[in-house]
């Protein structure tokens, strides 16, 4: 068994070693969200929209440190990442459409009452 965990730690480390920080936080990030979007609070949102755009504004200052391939891999993670907050976009703007509804249905309720007036 401590064979089997020393091999995967030193396999994980090995792919580590050499990775740019820039990359490998994204890829974090992403990787985080993926997993834990549907339960996150608008304080997590917040914090990881913020670690975002820092670490893309400073893949863009650096650009030009990139290998082509590592740039379409840091462009892919950003776009998986954007992809995740357009999920979250399209359930909020769900939530507020069948929120509408019935606030709606309430209003027709109340103005066909008129009993009360």
């Amino acid at each position: 068994m401590n064979k089997i965990i020393f091999f995967i730690s030193f396999l994980i480390l090995g792919c580590s070693i050499g990775k740019d920080p820039i990359e490998s936080d994204i890829n974090s990030i992403v990787t985080e969200t993926e997993s834990n979007y549907k339960n996150f609070t608008e304080a997590q949102w917040e914090e990881n929209n913020q670690m975002m755009e820092e670490l893309t504004i400073q893949f863009q200052q650096n650009r030009e440190n990139y290998t082509p391939e590592q740039i379409k891999e840091i462009n892919k993670a950003i776009g998986r990442y954007q992809a995740i907050q357009l999920k979250r976009g399209i359930k909020e703007f769900e939530n507020a459409i069948s929120d509408f509804g019935q606030q709606l249905e309430g209003a027709a309720e109340e103005l066909a009452d008129t009993t009360k007036y």
